[in-house]
């Protein structure tokens, strides 16, 4: 039987066909070469690290200061002819506003006001040196109402972060005392801040404004006694007498306001209201009584009899009261109390005593 040699394995046979390699040597560089691609493939994930980080999100806030500032009282006052001031009228305020923009991102700016009345005219604008009542608004002033406000000035519209608007606001009464008086408002302003069209932030102030009349004593310059209603209560008829001056009040039947009807005056009682009654003659004849009378609105004689020029005469705070309708002054016989006033002719002698009976000073109620 004819012996054989093992059969070797086809692999080795051709790793011994390596020149120069032995097959030992070459499967110990395949064990190497598979370890090390091992221990390279572990340093490479080995090396992504894991990081952490906080995003934190901008935060609007806003600060107001000075609407407050806007708190006011009107008043009528007494001007003749546009020209001579008895009592200076107060029919405007003027406040300097400051808002902050406290957050940490830019803010855009809105204003709206709650609560108020189209009887007052708001303007604002970006403030100067100034911002009082002889301050002139800045050219770019926005003006509005208390029932609708204006846009924010272009000047003012926007604010970064930590940075405030100057702005200067003017209210203004536009209404007509005979609408206005006696009327009290307290309007919220609110200025608010927004990032995009989702994020915003307000900050407001109410303040508080009443429109109030002027009245006056009608002090007879010659007697220094007072323009007087005879008694209470005070009813259409009541005459209109001489009596020394009481202590002031605006409600007694010694106070009087003055409402403009073009260049005259309708003279109103000072418990009386915006219906009356009035001052007046009954008739138009010579030494007609002077009476609280109903007020009317109706053009003729019955009106003209309500109207009363004032006219300046001789020394500065010397006036005399001439009737529209007869051109007759209102004057009084002699100077005793409870004399009652009457219309007549106006003397132009001035040493006499129908002369200074017919001038009279007009003394603001505070």
């Amino acid at each position: 039987m004819t012996s054989r040699k093992p059969a070797r394995s086809r692999n080795l046979g051709r790793l011994s066909r390596l020149p120069g390699w032995r097959p030992a040597a070459v499967i110990g560089l395949a064990i190497f070469l598979i370890a090390t691609g091992t221990l390279a493939g572990n340093a490479y994930w080995s090396a992504v690290v894991s990081r952490s980080a906080t995003v934190t999100a901008a935060t609007p806030a806003t600060t107001t200061s000075g609407i407050d500032g806007l708190t006011a009282t009107y008043k009528q006052g007494l001007t003749l002819g546009g020209s001579v001031v008895i009592s200076a009228p107060l029919l405007a305020d003027t406040a300097p506003i400051t808002i902050t923009n406290t957050g940490s991102t830019p803010l855009n700016y809105s204003v709206s006001v709650s609560g108020g009345d189209a009887a007052v005219t708001l303007l604002l604008w970006k403030r100067g040196a100034t911002c009082d009542a002889g301050t002139v608004p800045a050219a770019g002033a926005t003006t509005g109402t208390l029932l609708a406000p204006p846009v924010m000035p272009a000047d003012a519209t926007s604010a970064a972060a930590g940075v405030s608007l100057l702005l200067c606001a003017r209210t203004i009464l536009t209404s007509t005392f005979a609408d206005a008086a006696g009327v009290t408002i307290t309007p919220t302003m609110t200025f608010t801040g927004r990032v995009g069209d989702n994020w915003s932030v307000g900050s407001g102030t109410a303040f508080t404004q009443t429109a109030t009349h002027s009245w006056f004593r009608i002090k007879h310059s010659f007697s220094g006694k007072c323009f007087d209603a005879n008694g209470a209560p005070l009813v259409l008829g009541t005459t209109m007498v001489l009596f020394p001056c009481k202590l002031p009040d605006k409600t007694d039947n010694q106070s009087f306001r003055f409402e403009p009807v073009g260049s005259q005056f309708r003279i109103y009682i000072g418990n009386g209201t915006g219906i009356g009654p009035v001052v007046a003659p009954t008739v138009d004849t010579q030494n007609a009584q002077v009476q609280l009378v109903a007020k009317t609105t109706t053009t003729g004689a019955l009106l003209n009899r309500q109207l009363w020029n004032v006219v300046a005469n001789g020394a500065a705070g010397d006036y005399r009261l001439v009737n529209q309708q007869t051109g007759l002054c209102l004057t009084m016989n002699n100077s005793n109390d409870l004399t009652v006033f009457v219309m007549t002719t106006c003397s132009s002698n001035s040493g006499t005593n129908e002369y200074r009976a017919e001038h009279y000073s007009f003394v603001e109620i505070p």
